[in-house]
């Protein structure tokens, strides 16, 4: 009977033990079910990972996975499992993976949007197994009592257990459901209490982390709604200045062409049989002129976009403010006196004999600043007042007219780029709106600023002030102020000069060669011509020049290595480069290669004169040299026009065999064919024909671009129309 009593206990026991182990693993599986599909949704693995890893101390339970949507194993007490497929776990798949002693447990996660992943649990029934027996081997005599006892204390704590897991559960639900205050509130150091104790500080951390996110969420909104005000404001900024740019760009080619319509103009009449000496030289006096104001505006825009890019580069030089003074009445002068208008130097002695200044850039200023005063008055005049703050180091140069002047509200916009005081200013002035803004510009990038007063209908008063340097041991200009400093009417407009040197040409086109040799013959120089480098070379080293004008692109041996070895050889006199590729990267490498100084291409004529003058021995007289006014000019015209006829019947041979190397795919030959165009093309006036061989010069750095063939195409019907009508395309006809 005991044994039917024990048999009965043992059966009780287990069933109980089986029901209780099911309970609690239908408990666990929900638990872990919704903490798992907690850490799918919000991808934190780690606190869950902690928490896993302390469940499987207990012995009941063997092993547990969890793995995403995609069958990644993400959370195991396993590590080695973690990132492998739960496929390749076992290849019978986990669920019918089952033995005696242990058990699997399958549980899909999913939400309203589809799965979430799978849960795995590998329950271990051999403790179970391992009590069972050892009540067998207990005896009869403690079988009655130890039953007994085994299903009471199974009993309770079974009732606790469950009662307590069903609390975590519950928990678990509404913290999944968002309600984050949501705690078990277990005591005790029971497992059950343990994993409560663990859930409670997981909520804790992810309310904490929430928390966070909300404030973060509200900091971005405030950031977004002040960026996109801002953007709001940058954008009406930018329409803003779309406007003032349209405008600026209308009035632009206004000005634009206000000048070339002159220069074309006069061009064509030139051209006429029946013109006067006086007035072909009115007329080229006329184009001259459109032609000096055509630059000063593509310089300003220039200029400008120099300063915006930081590009532009300032010189500190010692120079004489006084002659700066004079160059620019000199200038502003002829302005006034066809106004009839006075003008009036004016110096507020004690003011220095030199300051450290770029005087290219001061007379830049001085001159946009006088010729915005005689623009801009009617009757009057215009004074030019020199004065100095030596304490602090300041001399300024004041501006006075007697003009229409400004209001309050026209100064506030007065030195804002593409703008001027008003819109019928524009109209009734003319003017890009460039200076001022420019002026304000190289003012401040000489260390100094622009000032003005100004009364409508009175006048203006425009206040230049720049730092003068060092004032020490820096003599003084003392005594009377009045108008000692007023302009010369003798100063001749081009002075004659003769060059007592010998010069070296080193050029290998046959048309600059000519046009060049034109230019020297004014100075009255001698000078031999070289062909190539290495001739230029051989002749410097047997003949004894004072200056070598050298092309840095020629054949056999080029200007530059040619300059190299000059240098070597104790030439130590001028070198001037003369060359169409003149950017600060390039002028700086012939500098360093021992040149002087450079001369661009196309070659201006003035400019050309003034370099020789400047670095060589001259003597001045005072005849006045315009053009068309003596045999010499007429010489002169008749040199370059036949320097002209020459490029012209070699212009189709020239092209031709740009189109052949083109076609031959022959880069570098192409590369000095293009670069001889450009440079004689410029010299001889075709402004059309230098700018597209300037294009392709441009292109052909980079190789041979496939838009290189669309360029030749519009260069060879600029070609043929020089061909067909020479005198309708150049600007020297």
């Amino acid at each position: 009977m005991m044994t039917s009593v024990l048999s009965v206990t043992l059966n009780y026991s287990m069933e109980k033990s089986q029901q209780q182990r099911a309970a609690t693993e239908k408990v666990m599986m929900g638990l872990l079910g919704d903490l798992s599909r907690i850490a799918l949704l919000t991808a934190e693995y780690g606190e869950l990972q902690a928490y896993i890893e302390q469940v499987v101390d207990d012995p009941h339970i063997e092993t547990v996975i969890l793995a995403d949507r995609k069958d990644n194993i993400a959370i195991s007490n396993r590590l080695n499992l973690i990132g492998q497929k739960i496929s390749a776990y076992d290849s019978e798949h986990i669920p019918y993976k089952n033995q005696e002693s242990q058990h699997w447990q399958v549980k899909e996660l999913s939400n309203s949007s589809g799965s979430l992943g799978t849960l795995a649990i590998n329950f271990s029934n051999e403790s179970l197994y391992a009590a069972n027996r050892e009540v067998m081997n207990l005896g009869i005599w403690i079988a009655l009592t130890g039953m007994i006892l085994i299903a009471v204390i199974g009993i309770l704590i079974g009732h606790i257990l469950t009662r307590k897991l069903e609390v975590l559960k519950s928990v678990a639900r509404h913290f999944s459901k968002g309600y984050l205050g949501t705690r078990t509130g277990f005591d005790g150091n029971d497992e059950v209490a343990i994993v409560g104790h663990t859930f409670d500080e997981m909520a804790e951390k992810v309310a904490e982390q929430m928390d966070e996110l909300y404030k973060a969420r509200e900091l971005l909104e405030q950031r977004v709604k002040e960026r996109t005000e801002e953007l709001a404001s940058a954008r009406d900024e930018a329409i803003q200045a779309t406007r003032s740019k349209s405008a600026f760009l209308a009035n632009m080619s206004h000005e634009i062409r206000t000048p070339l319509t002159a220069i074309i103009g006069f061009t064509e009449s030139l051209q006429e049989d029946d013109l006067s000496a006086e007035e072909r030289v009115e007329y080229l006096d006329i184009i001259n002129r459109s032609s000096k104001h055509l630059l000063q505006i593509i310089n300003d825009i220039l200029d400008l976009s120099k300063i915006e890019a930081e590009k532009l580069t300032v010189e500190q030089l010692r120079i004489n403010p006084s002659e700066i003074i004079s160059d620019v009445g000199s200038l502003v002068r002829l302005l006034a006196e066809e106004k009839r208008l006075s003008i009036n130097i004016e110096y507020k002695t004690p003011v220095p004999e030199l300051i450290v200044s770029d005087p290219i850039r001061l007379k830049q200023i001085l001159i946009n600043l006088c010729n915005n005063a005689v623009k801009f008055t009617r009757q009057g005049g215009i004074s030019i007042q020199i004065g100095c703050d030596a304490p602090n180091e300041l001399i300024t140069f004041k501006v006075i007219d007697t003009g229409i002047g400004l209001s309050d509200e026209q100064i506030n916009t007065l030195f804002q780029a593409f703008s001027q005081a008003d819109s019928s200013t524009t109209r009734k002035y003319g003017g890009t709106g460039l200076g001022l803004h420019l002026s304000k510009q190289l003012a401040n990038k000489l260390g100094g600023d622009i000032t003005v007063k100004s009364l409508p209908d009175i006048g203006s008063c425009f206040c230049l002030s720049i730092p003068t340097g060092k004032l020490d041991n820096v003599e003084m200009m003392k005594g009377s102020s009045g108008t000692g400093h007023s302009l010369d009417k003798n100063i001749p407009f081009i002075n004659k000069s003769y060059v007592h040197a010998r010069i070296l040409l080193a050029e290998d086109n046959e048309d600059n060669q000519h046009y060049i040799s034109t230019l020297l013959k004014t100075t009255g120089a001698d000078f031999e011509i070289a062909q190539n480098g290495q001739e230029a070379l051989q002749m410097a080293q047997q003949g004894d020049f004072d200056l070598i004008l050298m092309d840095m692109q020629m054949p056999v041996m080029n200007g530059l290595d040619a300059t190299k070895q000059i240098r070597k050889n104790s030439f130590n006199k001028p070198i001037i480069a003369l060359t169409a590729n003149y950017s600060n990267a390039d002028i700086k490498t012939y500098l360093q290669a021992g040149c002087t100084a450079h001369l661009a291409k196309p070659i201006e004529r003035k400019l050309f004169i003034e370099t020789i003058e400047k670095y060589l021995d001259t003597e001045y007289t005072s005849t006045i040299h315009a053009l068309n006014t003596s045999n010499e000019a007429d010489s002169f015209d008749k040199e370059i026009a036949e320097a002209l006829k020459m490029f012209i019947n070699r212009l189709p041979g020239m092209f031709t065999a740009i189109c052949e190397k083109y076609e031959s795919r022959n880069i570098d030959q192409l590369k000095e064919l293009v670069h001889d165009l450009k440079g004689t093309s410029g010299n001889f006036g075709y402004d059309d024909l230098f700018a597209i061989s300037q294009q392709m010069d441009e292109l052909l750095k980079n190789g041979l671009p496939a838009e290189f063939g669309a360029i030749l195409q519009e260069a060879e019907k600029i070609v043929q129309s020089i061909i067909l009508q020479p005198e309708k395309s150049s600007m020297m006809l």
